[in-house]
């Protein structure tokens, strides 16, 4: 990862890198996105906050990247965002998002948004819950500097959305978050 930064990745062998899947991670650090692209196997497309979508060069790279910016604040808009992940789902293309809707900067999980599952639901796809522990220490919020350290990613098992529909988000939003409590638990 560099600057003495290393990741240590478990649970690969539960997914596989030829399927499509709904990831949903939680966040500590900025550090996270480049780390879950190279822990993941797959091509991913990131849901991101639309309001980075106004920084300059951040945006461009962003939306050259096939990255979706998400409205947190425009209920319509966010419908139509998240229409767009489902779509790239549906075309075969990984999504990953972060449900929590922002970092964590104390490293507690925090609830789940269970909008954020709607385009899982809506094309039928696995979602896969992953755990990130120590990128908060490796890369803090108030820094830019990478520090030496272990970053942890743990894949936790799929779970299947077919034959759900968009009345269970809270039911997957609610088993995501268990599962991810577990995960950080045990690191």
């Amino acid at each position: 990862m560099g600057a003495g930064a290393s990741i240590q990745v478990t649970g690969l062998e539960r997914i596989d890198p030829g399927k499509t899947y709904f990831f949903a991670a939680n966040h500590q650090s900025m550090i996270d996105i480049p780390v879950l692209m190279r822990a993941l196997p797959h091509d991913l497309h990131f849901i991101v906050k639309k309001e980075l979508s106004r920084v300059p060069f951040l945006s461009r790279y962003i939306r050259n990247m096939g990255m979706i910016f998400v409205s947190r604040t425009n209920v319509k808009e966010s419908v139509a965002d998240m229409s767009e992940a489902g779509a790239l789902l549906l075309g075969g293309h990984s999504v990953l998002c972060f449900p929590e809707g922002t970092r964590s900067r104390h490293g507690q999980l925090k609830k789940l948004k269970k909008g954020a599952f709607g385009p899982a639901l809506m094309s039928g796809i696995a979602v896969v819950p992953v755990a990130i522990q120590g990128s908060r220490f490796v890369l803090p919020a108030d820094g830019f500097n990478v520090r030496p350290g272990m970053i942890q990613v743990v894949i936790g098992h799929a779970i299947d959305t077919k034959g759900l529909g968009m009345d269970d988000r809270g039911q997957v939003s609610e088993q995501v978050h268990h599962m991810l409590e577990e995960m950080l638990d045990s690191l």
